[in-house]
């Protein structure tokens, strides 16, 4: 075995188009001859919560495949490596942290990186993303609950469908013009549990492939109470705000500006799930169209988003 560390270097912006190269590097590292490595994100320009959480994901899983972090170089720019710090990069990787301001409350603003152990810590993470949506849509309550049980079901289908040996990882941050969040787990993938049953498959088949089977209305692997919409009803918003959705699951890989949706397989594999979505604050988040389009509800369903 050699003892010499690699080089991991992340550079430029860490957005969702990044991830597929991201991808590919993990994959060199966790396959390399050396089972020692150096993060370095020196020449890192910006970072997206898409990036932080597949930093985060994605080291965790390098250490899953027994590899070490012997160093991570923070970005040189001060306003990147400040940013990172506060976000909570560096903490969840076991690095010191060095942030030298006092923090202030990220209420309304971001959601620091978090690391979702188990469902029961589901619902106070979902409420800090929807404080973000409330503040930056000024979102009425019945709204702001609608937001609530979308991103609740999404991230708990992590633990009901994904097996993830290290939980999920969160992030939300508001812009000047849009909110983007994330969500990602090293877990079975989403073709892998559309593979259970031949219903299933041909569900797959019938929506043209496993990610457009995940985004259509009362799809899932595991039929429940309310399953089967939380990202179905994720790419109602963002076709009717204008915004973009990205889903990267094993080497299967969706992405959704509006009403334009591809998927299409990826030449690296992420060994899990990403989730990641933007909305964009100059433009609707009109939650009753929403409910009315793409969620037309069965009496039997018991679904409403308008309980608390």
């Amino acid at each position: 075995m050699n003892r010499n560390p690699l080089s991991f270097p992340v550079r430029g912006t860490f957005d969702w188009g990044s991830l597929p190269g991201f991808t590919q590097r993990v994959h060199a590292v966790s396959t390399a001859e050396s089972d020692r490595f150096r993060l370095d994100l020196g020449e890192l320009q910006f970072c997206e919560p898409v990036g932080l959480a597949c930093l985060a994901a994605g080291i965790h899983y390098l250490q899953l495949r027994e590899q070490t972090c012997v160093e991570v170089i923070r970005p040189s720019r001060s306003d990147v490596r400040s940013y990172l710090e506060r976000l909570g990069l560096f903490e969840m990787l076991g690095e010191r942290d060095l942030y030298p301001y006092q923090r202030r409350s990220p209420d309304g603003r971001f959601v620091e990186l978090t690391r979702l152990g188990a469902a029961a810590d589901v619902s106070v993470a979902t409420t800090a993303v929807c404080a973000v949506f409330q503040r930056q849509f000024a979102l009425a309550d019945e709204a702001r609950r609608a937001i609530d049980t979308i991103l609740s079901e999404i991230v708990e289908n992590v633990f009901h469908h994904a097996q993830p040996p290290t939980g999920a990882y969160l992030c939300c941050q508001s812009y000047e013009n849009r909110i983007s969040a994330a969500i990602v787990d090293l877990g079975v993938g989403i073709r892998t549990r559309f593979s259970d049953t031949e219903t299933l498959l041909e569900l797959v088949k019938k929506h043209g492939g496993p990610l457009h089977a995940a985004i259509a209305p009362k799809v899932t692997s595991r039929p429940a109470h309310n399953s089967g919409y939380g990202l179905a009803l994720a790419s109602g918003l963002v076709r009717l705000n204008g915004g973009k959705l990205g889903i990267y699951s094993l080497t299967d890989r969706l992405s959704q500006t509006g009403t334009d949706i591809s998927e299409h397989e990826a030449t690296a594999r992420w060994p899990g799930t990403v989730v990641a979505f933007t909305l964009y604050r100059d433009r609707p988040l009109d939650i009753e169209t929403l409910y009315k389009e793409v969620w037309t509800p069965d009496p039997e369903d018991g679904l409403d988003f308008f309980d608390d």
